[in-house]
């Protein structure tokens, strides 16, 4: 009966993943994942051929114990350093310009080391892909540099915060792009790159396992970072002992042990 009930699960799992696009963050994790989708998307949403994304992560978390701690989607480096963060937002709430000044502020407090210059910061790239035209200008994509007031000038910080509207679907690189990313069928993606990467997970049975293995770690990725926490909210708010903290919330009392250690530094 157990062995049913999870073999049913999977199907089900497997018929999402079928329907799912590269808009659904998960899917899009996976896809991009991979060095040479992650460079090609960032290659047409930059309008530049001279990245080359040497590494990427994906749901790289950032935490902190005493603010609030983020998980990034999709997060590239290329081979001069330059950072880059790729988030799918269907929400409107999840891409609003103090949540992108956010990010973009946790990426510098992780990249730079405490013996290192500020001078040394990398240069970095926030790049939301929005369900909906969230700047509500028409635009297909906006790109958002601090400037000095009164002058044409830029204050160069090495800071850039990007936000593509996935509505503008035209035929241009970026659209066809925008295209592809609305797309369930990989078959009629115009990149062939994105379309290779995707129907592996779609359409083969080795791919769909391992992307069946990728969803289930990234909701068991979720359940913990939302564990922690709560651990450290609880720690800070509260006098409860880690032994009853550990039990009300089901972590092992090591992980509360370690946190609470690092809470009371």
């Amino acid at each position: 009966m157990i062995d049913s009930t999870r073999e049913q699960k999977r199907a089900e799992l497997e018929q999402k993943i079928k329907a799912m696009r590269l808009m659904d963050d998960n899917f899009m994790t996976a896809v991009l994942s991979d060095k040479a989708c992650a460079e090609l998307v960032i290659r047409i949403i930059l309008d530049r051929d001279d990245i080359t994304v040497k590494k990427t992560w994906t749901q790289y978390p950032i935490n902190s114990l005493k603010n609030h701690s983020v998980r990034l989607d999709v997060y590239a480096e290329d081979s001069k350093g330059t950072k880059y963060d790729i988030e799918i937002q269907r929400s409107d709430r999840g891409a609003t310009p103090k949540r992108a000044r956010y990010i973009s502020s946790m990426i510098d407090a992780d990249t730079l080391l405490s013996s290192e210059n500020y001078d040394e910061l990398p240069e970095t790239y926030v790049i939301f892909i929005t369900e909906n035209d969230i700047l509500r200008q028409n635009k297909p994509l906006y790109v958002i540099d601090r400037t000095i007031n009164g002058t044409p000038d830029k204050f160069d910080d090495g800071s850039h915060i990007l936000y593509v509207n996935s509505q503008i679907q035209d035929d241009t690189k970026l659209g066809r792009l925008m295209r592809d990313f609305a797309c369930v069928d990989p078959d009629r993606y115009s990149y062939k790159v994105l379309s290779d990467r995707a129907g592996y997970f779609k359409n083969s049975k080795e791919g769909l396992q391992t992307m069946c293995r990728i969803v289930e770690e990234i909701v068991e990725k979720e359940v913990a970072a939302a564990k922690r926490e709560d651990v450290i909210n609880l720690l800070k708010s509260t006098k409860m002992s880690p032994e009853e903290i550990s039990r009300i919330l089901k972590i092992d009392k090591d992980v509360v042990d370690e946190l609470s250690k690092q809470v009371r530094q």
